[in-house]
């Protein structure tokens, strides 16, 4: 720490050779923007949520029950909402990308 304090100057920051030398040495300072997950892989984590498992055995107790016309409302129900949450956070790149460019 105390070399970055004497290699500085109050007034006029660091020299341009100093500059260089952090550049070559710690590379440019740019984020690198992360790789997209693919639909299928963002749809199938649709399905890693708490209540899926959930709402899974309550529909084998209600198949061992034999009220098959539940059983088929539960899943229904299940792949609906799958189906939003995939078409809502598949959405949101699209939303913030065209912001970011409204920005601008």
């Amino acid at each position: 720490m105390s070399n970055y304090l004497r290699d500085c100057n109050n007034t006029l920051g660091i020299t341009n050779d100093e500059a260089r030398q952090r550049l070559t040495r710690f590379g440019s300072n740019v984020l690198t923007p992360r790789k997209r997950s693919g639909s299928l892989a963002l749809f199938l984590a649709q399905f890693k949520s708490p209540i899926t498992p959930n709402t899974s055995l309550c529909s084998r107790i209600v198949f061992f029950l034999n009220e098959n016309v539940n059983v088929f409302i539960i899943l229904a129900i299940v792949f609906i909402s799958s189906l939003l949450g995939f078409w809502q956070s598949e959405g949101l790149p699209m939303q913030s990308r065209s912001y970011l460019l409204s920005c601008k």
